[in-house]
């Protein structure tokens, strides 16, 4: 049998809210944060989300999101709860309504434990005010 692999330390967590504050832009800090994220967390896909509240518009480093995914970011992000769909979750970055969401994938067949999942929402917590700023400084 395999053992577990080690969880994530709070200075791996501090590192990537560190990381994303020094960004000089919203575009370069979440291209920085979605590779960082895949990498400490060991997942296949994580996708970063902003939304725009009164266009009720969600956006992402490739453009504007498909309906249905940005129905998923909109209620999570306006509900401030978690949204499961298959092997996803889509995680709220901050208070509800939040303005941005991370949407996290695990390799096909493999879900999230509740350590994985603590992890996730204390790294959101972390990251959303910066997140927040550099949303804030886009034109």
């Amino acid at each position: 049998m395999t053992p577990p692999l080690a969880m994530p330390t709070m200075h791996d967590l501090a590192t990537i809210v560190r990381n994303l504050a020094s960004a000089r832009s919203l575009l370069a800090g979440v291209v920085q944060l979605q590779r960082e994220i895949c990498k400490l967390l060991r997942v296949s896909d994580a996708l970063c989300a902003w939304i725009d509240w009164p266009r009720r518009l969600a956006w992402t480093i490739s453009g504007k999101l498909g309906e249905q995914v940005q129905d998923l970011v909109m209620e999570a992000g306006g509900s401030g709860r978690r949204v499961f769909i298959g092997g996803a979750v889509i995680e709220p970055l901050g208070r509800p309504p939040t303005h941005s969401v991370i949407a996290l994938r695990k390799p096909s067949g493999i879900s999230f434990s509740n350590s994985e999942l603590t992890m996730i929402a204390t790294l959101g917590a972390g990251i959303a005010p910066v997140l927040d700023r550099l949303i804030a400084a886009e034109p």
